[in-house]
């Protein structure tokens, strides 16, 4: 299995997605405030060897970012998403920190333009869902977790004995 991680601070910004043989396992969007604390609990229940979280750049600002509906965002706004930017940065590196400490091999990736964010009928294509679909973060963790499983070759088998 591997676990995808879309991390985000504030109230279900965080998405976590499991993913097994190419097929989503487990997903769900908590609080930012949760995310390690979870991140835990999925590893005490499901024992994943691999952790792919998308970790934003510093500094990374677009055109987009700056314009609101035609309308220039103030400097108080570009601050605001700066502040942003950053608390995401470090959510994204306490859990690395925190996964590595129990074992978990986790690999850290900037975001691709829109590479993540698919059309829901080509989501429910890829991951055979059917029924409503998660979150918009939880659905990003699991296309990333998918992105890498593929482009790494690493093996979706769980690397743990059970006895």
């Amino acid at each position: 299995m591997i676990l995808g991680i879309d991390p985000g601070t504030g109230k279900r910004r965080c998405g976590f997605a499991l993913i097994s043989d190419g097929r989503l396992f487990r997903h769900k969007t908590v609080d930012g405030c949760r995310a390690i604390a979870y991140a835990k609990a999925l590893y005490a229940v499901y024992h994943f060897g691999q952790c792919v979280i998308e970790r934003p750049r510093l500094g990374v600002i677009y055109e987009k970012h700056l314009m609101k509906k035609n309308k220039i965002i103030t400097d108080a706004g570009r601050a605001k998403l700066a502040m942003n930017i950053g608390q995401n940065i470090q959510l994204a590196s306490d859990l690395t920190r925190e996964l590595e400490a129990i074992g978990v091999k986790v690999k850290q990736m900037p975001p691709k333009n829109k590479a993540t964010k698919w059309r829901k009928e080509y989501w429910n294509t890829v991951f055979k869902w059917e029924g409503r679909l998660p979150s918009g973060h939880a659905r990003d963790a699991a296309v990333i977790a998918l992105q890498w499983e593929k482009e790494s070759g690493w093996t979706t088998k769980s690397h743990f004995r059970f006895t």
